[in-house]
């Protein structure tokens, strides 16, 4: 079967996944998404469950595209 290891969580991020610094702050233009940014799951991952972040890597993704464009378009 197979397998891979990622970080989980890590990079903090707002509601628009744009990465936010130790202020707090949003970064202007910096978005991130997968499991990069998944600290939904806390610091522990259920192996018995695989491919159980996908989802969040598959929307989290949507969610930065779409906002990273909008603020390319300068929305």
């Amino acid at each position: 079967m197979p397998a891979s290891y990622e970080s989980l969580g890590g990079i903090k991020i707002n509601y628009k996944m744009e990465v936010i610094g130790e202020d707090y702050n949003p970064l202007r233009g910096l978005y991130a998404a997968g499991t990069d940014v998944n600290s939904i799951n806390g610091d522990s991952y259920v192996f018995i469950l695989p491919d159980n972040t996908m989802g969040f890597a598959v929307n989290s993704s949507r969610i930065a595209g779409e906002n990273a464009a909008d603020f390319v378009k300068g929305r």
